[in-house]
């Protein structure tokens, strides 16, 4: 059996494959280095977007962060994880599970409070948001725990299921050379420093979606109650039109070199349309006492807030792995995976002139995941 392409191991990551191809594609894991090093590098990868997309978000200026972030430093001193093992959404354990776990029953409010408006919709119906740049805030294990333990239906949420406009997302397109896949509308330049030149790299394109769905306000206002956050409210506003999210075409770049994997991801920032009426600067407050911010700081907080450029991502306090660092003057977020020299698992994510990054590794540090990830133009 040759061995696998990234969208063969990400399939059977996904467990999209039939059982006896499943079996062929394990027995061939079984006595394929490359290939074990491709399937975690894919894992790594797949597991850091997970979060990424799990996680609520709040826009926020660096004035406002300095002062959140007093009192909880984010770490910057390379830490080690204690077990090296694939990085999966299905193998996800112990406090990140539950991290995810309540943030996710979260998402759907919070989400919409993360992209700030670019723009005010012709019609005047709805308001327009788009993500620029990013910025992280840690949220304690305590606050975590709070959120999971809520007695709380996050599908209550949404009035109804998500509706998708053309049917439901297409499976990816392969493409053998960046010229092809620019071609087809996925246009992707790979890293240009790394420790040597790759010796292969496959290209895939996801194609646009359209959705919406609509919020639950007394939902909304339920989980606000059960979190005992008082001096804000849920406006009506914010179910009287449906929430319609815009993301464009993604484009994903895999490449093998010797000692290493780079796996890179990316895409415009999505666009959400909110219904008129929706004071921002209000379910701001509301989110960061979500996170845990003392009331009168959230209100202070959120009238410094600048909602027309920046995103506010929230991650484990306690969660040793995670850091922020710098990619061409942009807050990124980083992730650790192993702990072997020779197969150090790193993932990244930033956001850049409107579109996001996200960047998985094998066998580089992370100075040269740093590097590769500024010299993507």
């Amino acid at each position: 059996m040759n061995c696998l392409d990234h969208g063969r191991i990400r399939a059977f990551l996904d467990g999209e494959l039939a059982e006896f191809e499943r079996a062929t594609i394990a027995s061939h894991l079984s006595t394929c280095a490359a290939c074990r090093h491709m399937l975690a590098e894919v894992g790594t990868t797949a597991d850091f977007a997970a979060r990424m997309l799990a996680a609520p978000t709040v826009s926020a200026p660096e004035a406002a962060l300095a002062r959140f972030r007093s009192g909880l430093p984010i770490s910057t001193a390379p830490q080690r994880a204690a077990k090296e093992q694939p990085m999966t959404t299905r193998t996800s354990s112990g406090p990140r599970r539950a991290w995810i776990t309540s943030i996710a029953t979260l998402a759907v409010l919070i989400g919409l409070l993360a992209l700030p408006p670019v723009r005010a919709a012709a019609d005047q119906l709805l308001q327009i948001f788009r993500v620029q740049q990013v910025v992280f805030v840690p949220i304690s294990q305590e606050r975590s725990q709070q959120l999971e333990s809520l007695n709380f239906d996050g599908q209550s949420l949404f009035l109804s299921e998500p509706q998708f406009e053309g049917g439901e997302p297409q499976p990816p397109q392969s493409f053998a050379s960046a010229e092809q896949a620019a071609a087809a509308g996925f246009a992707l330049n790979p890293p240009t420093e790394l420790p040597s030149a790759p010796v292969s790299t496959n290209y895939q394109g996801w194609s646009s979606q359209d959705m919406s769905f609509q919020v639950n306000v007394e939902s909304a206002r339920e989980l606000l109650r059960l979190l005992d956050i008082q001096n804000v409210s849920i406006p009506d506003a914010l179910g009287s039109e449906p929430v319609r999210v815009s993301v464009g075409n993604v484009a994903s770049a895999s490449l093998r070199g010797s000692g290493y994997t780079l796996d890179l991801t990316s895409g415009a920032s999505p666009e959400v349309a909110l219904p008129e009426g929706v004071d921002l600067s209000q379910l701001g407050s509301a989110l960061l006492q979500i996170y845990g911010t003392a009331p009168a700081q959230a209100e202070a907080m959120a009238r410094d807030i600048d909602w027309t450029s920046t995103l506010v991502v929230p991650f484990p306090a306690d969660l040793s792995q995670v850091q922020q660092v710098q990619v061409n003057g942009a807050n990124a977020m980083l992730m650790r995976g192993g702990n072997d020299e020779s197969q150090r698992g790193l993932s990244m994510y930033w956001q850049r002139e409107g579109k996001f990054y996200v960047l998985g590794s094998t066998g580089l540090d992370q100075t040269e995941l740093i590097v590769a990830a500024e010299s993507i133009k």
